[in-house]
């Protein structure tokens, strides 16, 4: 069974720049590559083609070009041969760009695949490895190693901005997690956008509603899907999640229920009703995508998996027992929270009822 190891990062450059610079797979930003030329007379980069990278240390590789995309910008190669110290066979790479409309920038996307004979050690070691190559080429492009400054701005509760919250950790985002009092809120209420909360301060420029800030993470994060057709049934997907939470919320919520016992009749409605019906929808839905073996969308999470287990989540805990019916969903829900960034952020997030 092969092992994937993926990392993201956020370039502050146009993608033209950063596409220039790492489609040739000459790895010219890498300080330890001494060159790269390929094996026969031809374009440079040609998918079948074989390219001898030469590093300063003596090492020698031997890679093959997988495939070129310059509708989408990107590139892959296997790694054949390498001497004096053998590779770890199967091991592929793919580099992706997205462009990021706010200020001109791009984001990348760096897999690499290995197979069944990679110890942890290795797959590790090529976690690390995938974020010297980010600050390299960073470095190369003579832009700043850094991420666009984020503050998120809310209550000290979930509520609205968890979801927003569980994007950034799952898109490895810095950012400020602003929790107002009700006191302060009160007196800045009249400075921001709308009037209300969340809003999103990106490098001291500032807006607000929920929705629009999470798919702004989600493409600055990566987590909307691989091409318009997959952003489409991401999009699909959220707000058909915008439509199913009201009647959790309404049973739940301390707003609407004065006591704890107020919302037993209306959870035992929620879970006789709503929950059924949208269930049933979100299950077929996802066994669409590779029979509900992985994600609702592609091959990776996406903004609708996390949109989703926002939601879920809080209603798995209501009724630990509620996907019985719906094993693809419990499975899913399971392969969400062992994500080890959202997995973490779940324990380290401060304790809220709501």
């Amino acid at each position: 069974m092969s092992s994937t190891v993926w990392e993201s990062f956020h370039l502050r450059a146009p993608l033209e720049r950063v596409w220039e610079l790492v489609k040739p797979c000459t790895f010219a930003y890498l300080p330890t590559v001494e060159s790269a030329e390929p094996e026969a007379k031809g374009p440079l980069t040609e998918v079948g083609g074989h390219r001898s990278v030469r590093y300063k240390d003596g090492t020698v590789q031997k890679i093959r070009i997988t495939h070129l995309s310059e509708v989408d910008y990107s590139v892959g190669w296997e790694l054949e041969e390498s001497a004096p110290t053998p590779a770890f066979s199967g091991q592929s790479h793919s580099v992706r760009l997205r462009r990021v409309t706010e200020g001109n920038t791009t984001f990348i996307e760096w897999t690499t695949v290995f197979s069944s004979d990679a110890s942890q050690e290795v797959i590790q070691d090529a976690r690390y490895k995938q974020a010297e190559n980010f600050t390299a080429i960073a470095s190369t492009l003579g832009v700043p190693v850094s991420q666009p400054k984020l503050t998120l701005t809310y209550f000290p509760i979930r509520g609205r901005a968890e979801c927003s919250r569980l994007m950034m950790a799952q898109a490895g985002l810095v950012y400020d997690d602003c929790r107002l009092t009700r006191e302060q809120w009160g007196k800045m209420k009249a400075t921001t956008p709308w009037g209300q909360l969340p809003t999103l301060t990106i490098d001291g420029k500032t807006f607000a509603q929920s929705n629009s800030i999470e798919r702004y993470i989600a493409r600055l994060g990566g987590l909307g899907g691989a091409n318009a057709w997959e952003f489409a049934q991401v999009d699909a997907i959220t707000q058909s999640v915008k439509d199913a939470a009201p009647a959790f919320v309404s049973a739940v919520s301390p707003f609407e229920n004065k006591t704890e016992e107020e919302k037993v009749p209306k959870l035992e409605a929620y879970f006789k009703g709503d929950f059924i019906k949208w269930a049933t929808q979100f299950n077929k839905a996802l066994l669409a995508n590779n029979e509900g073996k992985g994600w609702f969308v592609g091959n990776k999470v996406s903004y609708a998996d996390i949109s989703l287990f926002n939601l879920y989540s809080g209603v798995q805990k209501a009724n630990p027992d509620a996907f019985r019916d719906f094993p693809a969903l419990a499975g899913w829900l399971g392969r969400v929270a062992a994500l080890p960034r959202i997995a973490a952020w779940l324990k380290a997030r401060p304790v809220t009822p709501f």
